[in-house]
C-alpha cells in the first residue's frame, strides 16, 4: 500500500512533477520501489495497465497513510480530482489529509469543500516543514535535515514561477452551455429525421418489391410527408380562395399566372360583367394597366392571403416537388400537374 498518495490535476504537469521530485522523492527520501508514493501521472507510481482507473485510485486513497492534495485552479474544475479530495477527507480523516493551495489562489476557493483551517499554501516554509514531518510518519522513516533543507529550498525558489505558468482552467460559460445544449438538441432532431427517413425508405422498398406498373412504383416511393405537404398546400389555397367572391378568385388566378383579367363582356356574359362591376365598385378589383383589364386589390387581407397561399403552392411545385408527384397526379387525374391549365386549376382549387 502507498504511504503517500498525491492527488493532482494531470494538466498541471511541470508544477506537480517538480513538487513530487524535489519535496517528496528527494526532500523526504521516498523509496519508489517500496511503494512509498502513489500519483497517477508517475510512470512508476501510477495506475497499472489494464486496471480500472476509478476503482484503483479509490483503493489507493483508502489505503494511504497520508493524502497530499496539490490544489490548483485546474484541480477545482476536474471531477476526478474533487472525487479524490472528497474520498480522502471522508476515508482517511483530517489527520491524514494535507491539502496545499498553489500560490495566488485564495482559501475561499475551497469554501464548502474543506474547512479553511486545513488549507495551507505550497510556498509556505512552515507548511512544507509540517509536510516533511507528516510524510516521515506516514512512511516510517524521516530524511535528514540537510537533505530536506537542500531540496525544499530548490522547490521554494521555483514554486512561484511554476505557479505563474499553471494553465487557466477551461470553464464553460452559461452561454457556452446553452449553445452546446442547442447543438445537442439539433443533433437529436437530425438523428430523429434520419431514422424516420430510413424507416420510410424501408417501407417504400417493401412496397416496391412486388410492383411492376411504373405508376404504382412512383406512388409507392413518393414520400408520405411530401404528398402530405402537397395536399396541405392545395387545401390551404382552396380555403383561402373560397373566402373570395368568384370574380375576385378569377382575377387572382390571372394575376398569379402573370396576366391581368379582361373585363367580362357586357353583352355576352352579363352576369359575370355585373359581378365584376360590383367587385370593382366595392374596391376588391382595380383597373389594370389597360382600360379593359382588372387586377385584385391586395389591400384586402383575404385577397392577399389567397395570393400568398397560391404562390406558396406554385413555388413548391416549381422548386420542391418530387418527379413522382407529377407521375402520380397524371395517373390519378389523367392530366398534367400544371396550374396554368384551366382544368387542373378547377379540379384542385374550384370544384
Amino acid at each position: 500500500m502507498p504511504g503517500v498518495f498525491v492527488s493532482h490535476a494531470s494538466a498541471d504537469g511541470e508544477y506537480v512533477e517538480q513538487f513530487v521530485s524535489n519535496v517528496l522523492q528527494l526532500g523526504c527520501d521516498l523509496d519508489l520501489e517500496n511503494g512509498d508514493l502513489f500519483y497517477t501521472s508517475g510512470a512508476d507510481t501510477g495506475v497499472p495497465p489494464g486496471a480500472d482507473l476509478m476503482s484503483y485510485v479509490r483503493k489507493q486513497v483508502g489505503a494511504a497513510n497520508l493524502v497530499v492534495a496539490l490544489i490548483t485552479p485546474t484541480y477545482l474544475t476536474r471531477p476526478i480530482c474533487m472525487a479524490e479530495l472528497g474520498a480522502a477527507w471522508g476515508m482517511v480523516g483530517d489527520d491524514k489529509l494535507f491539502p496545499l493551495l498553489a500560490p495566488g489562489m485564495k482559501r475561499g476557493d475551497l469554501d464548502g469543500i474543506l474547512p479553511s483551517l486545513l488549507i495551507r499554501f505550497s510556498n509556505e516554509r512552515d507548511a512544507l516543514d509540517q509536510l516533511h514531518e507528516r510524510v516521515g510518519n506516514a512512511v516510517g522513516h524521516h530524511s535528514g535535515t540537510p537533505t530536506w533543507g537542500r531540496h525544499v529550498r530548490k522547490w521554494e525558489r521555483a514554486v512561484d514561477d511554476l505557479a505563474a505558468t499553471l494553465p487557466a482552467p477551461q470553464v464553460a460559460s452559461v452561454a457556452d452551455l446553452e449553445k452546446l445544449e442547442e447543438k445537442v438538441t439539433q443533433s437529436d432532431q437530425v438523428i430523429d429525421d434520419m431514422e424516420r427517413q430510413i424507416a420510410e425508405l424501408e417501407q417504400q422498398l417493401s412496397a416496391v418489391s412486388s410492383l411492376k406498373d411504373p405508376v404504382d412504383v412512383a406512388r409507392a416511393i413518393l414520400p408520405t410527408d411530401h404528398r402530405n405537404r402537397f395536399d396541405a398546400l392545395v387545401a390551404q389555397a382552396y380555403k383561402a380562395l373560397q373566402r373570395l367572391r368568384p370574380i375576385v378568385r378569377e382575377a387572382v388566378r390571372w394575376d398569379v399566372l402573370g396576366s391581368e383579367m379582361p373585363w367580362p363582356d357586357a353583352f355576352e356574359d352579363q352576369g359575370t360583367h355585373r359581378d365584376a362591376k360590383k367587385a370593382y365598385d366595392d374596391g376588391e378589383l382595380l383597373g389594370g394597366s389597360a382600360d379593359d383589364t382588372l387586377v385584385p386589390d391586395y389591400g384586402f387581407a383575404k385577397v392577399s392571403a389567397a395570393r400568398d397561399a397560391l404562390q406558396e403552392l406554385m413555388t413548391f411545385l416549381r422548386k420542391a416537388a418530387e418527379p413522382e408527384l407529377f407521375e402520380v397526379f397524371q395517373a390519378e387525374y389523367g392530366m398534367p400537374l400544371d396550374l396554368k391549365k384551366r382544368q387542373v386549376w378547377d379540379t384542385l382549387l374550384t370544384s
